[in-house]
């Protein structure tokens, strides 16, 4: 295995770290991805929900994996700054 894939593995995800801090924290973030740009939240779908590689999701979509990158970073950087109103 890479560094890279068990060191992911083996941090919680954001899903759980919100839903163990917060009482309510899930149906948030549920209620952020909803927000998302419509292709944005379709990538980040496609890759966290369904599995797809960012390989697959780019063929899917045809658009370039930098461009699948380009709208997880997105994601991840929307989330991010929501999920920390809440934590607080």
């Amino acid at each position: 295995m890479m560094a890279g894939k068990k060191d992911a593995a083996a941090r919680p995800n954001a899903k759980a770290t919100v839903a163990a801090t917060n009482p309510g924290g899930l149906e948030i973030l549920n209620r952020e991805i909803d927000k998302l740009p419509n292709k944005t939240k379709e990538v980040f779908y496609l890759s966290k929900k369904r599995g797809f590689s960012n390989i697959e999701i780019s063929e899917l979509l045809d658009i370039s994996v930098k461009t699948v990158e380009g709208h997880m970073t997105k994601a991840f950087k929307l989330l991010r700054t929501q999920v920390k109103k809440f934590k607080t």
